[in-house]
């Protein structure tokens, strides 16, 4: 308890405003080292330009975090001992907001090096960072640490070419791998539709354009929602093994190597856009040009909700009215714009026929977003709610 064990008290940073710009370091973090039990919280302000492990002839593959890295302070001793191994690593990073862009790293995370549980990203944007190794944007160290991201959007990201790695197992971990997302044998990856994120237009010279995960070792899985964050559809498809757009593919609880490509509407992208808070872009590393990861990795928190739709015909006015044989139902979520106004998105769609009783329903929604259901005009018809939107039971709306 750090009220009453002066050893565990941490000592605390706050960056409100200004720059960290343009610094050197030889072996890690270039511009800021959190490290045994110091804090540092991001206000605002930008740390920029800064690189670690570029020092002198020759690069140093082990250095890590060229803009920040939090705690890099486990020995090969502590790591069979979590609690001594927790003990050096308590360094805490919060960022509320900032901007980490254009640093570079000889080793992993060329933007934040990650090796705590205590990392909270709130908002940010972590644009334009490089890494050698792992990580372009962030880099989580090993299994034992998570990292839990919210809000976020992963676009525009690169993995790019450099030097194959040999695993302890003997496993080859090949560059210009996972463009957007990148996680190694031990990385675990769950992405949850309420305050999740948006993973696309990533790129990678060899595979896994936007996502790509190794065989695990003996532990850990991937599980992939579906929806985007802001609950727009998006679907993975195997990327560059013959499947490369052409069947949807649904990840839960996989546990060998699979490579990806996301594909999405512009609206759904358009309000992913919209709702981030968290930003990767811009970066590149060989492997996980956004986020490379040893460790875990939680986008957003679980929990759905479903709108469940019925439409009723009133033909009493005209017994003999031909009805259409299909109606859209819209699902609408309003944004507001940079220059204060309001465009409305289309998040998804759905038809209502005689087929299906003319009942529909929109499943997999997160549960922190408010929407509209709006029915496509039917011509001769006039349109009326004759109930609005209504909780039937948890997690269950109809309208």
């Amino acid at each position: 308890d750090a009220d009453t064990d002066p050893q565990h008290k941490l000592s605390t940073a706050i960056m409100n405003s200004g720059k960290i710009d343009s610094n050197i370091s030889w072996n890690e973090a270039g511009g800021v080292y959190i490290n045994g039990n110091g804090s540092f919280v991001m206000n605002g302000g930008a740390i920029t330009n800064n690189s670690t492990g570029y020092v002198g002839w020759y690069p140093n593959g082990a250095a890590a975090g060229g803009g920040i890295a939090v705690s890099t302070g486990y020995t090969e001793q502590d790591y069979q001992d979590p609690t001594v191994y927790d003990q050096n690593n308590a360094a805490e990073l919060i960022i509320n907001d900032g901007l980490i862009d254009g640093n570079k790293a000889a080793g992993p995370g060329g933007g934040i090096y990650v090796n705590s549980n205590a990392v909270t990203i709130k908002k940010a944007k972590i644009t334009n960072n490089s890494a050698a190794m792992y990580g372009g944007g962030i880099y989580v160290s090993i299994a034992h640490f998570t990292l839990r991201l919210g809000n976020s959007l992963i676009t525009n990201n690169s993995a790019t070419d450099g030097s194959s790695i040999s695993w302890t197992d003997g496993t080859l971990l090949n560059p210009g791998i996972g463009g957007g997302v990148w996680f190694c044998p031990t990385g675990n990856a769950m992405i949850y539709v309420t305050d999740g994120t948006a993973i696309y237009g990533n790129s990678a010279i060899n595979k896994g354009n936007d996502f790509a995960s190794e065989v695990k070792a003996g532990y850990g899985s991937v599980t992939l929602a579906n929806e985007m964050l802001g609950g727009g559809a998006g679907a993975w498809y195997h990327d560059r093994d013959g499947q490369q757009e052409a069947t949807p593919v649904t990840i839960t609880n996989q546990t060998g190597a699979f490579d990806l490509k996301s594909v999405s509407s512009t609206q759904a992208q358009a309000l992913a856009v919209a709702l981030a808070t968290v930003i990767i872009t811009g970066n590149s590393a060989p492997r996980g040009g956004g986020i490379g990861s040893n460790g875990t990795v939680i986008f957003g928190e679980p929990g759905t909700k479903v709108i469940k739709v019925n439409k009723v015909w009133d033909l009493s006015s005209n017994p003999g009215a031909k009805l259409p044989d299909k109606v859209t139902i819209n699902l609408t979520h309003d944004v507001t714009n940079a220059d204060g106004t309001t465009s409305t998105i289309v998040v998804r769609s759905i038809d209502l026929t005689k087929d299906n009783n003319w009942t529909g329903e929109f499943t997999d929604l997160p549960t922190d977003i408010d929407y509209n259901v709006v029915e496509v005009p039917v011509a001769g018809f006039d349109s009326t709610v004759s109930q609005q939107l209504h909780k039937i039971s948890d997690g269950v709306y109809g309208i």
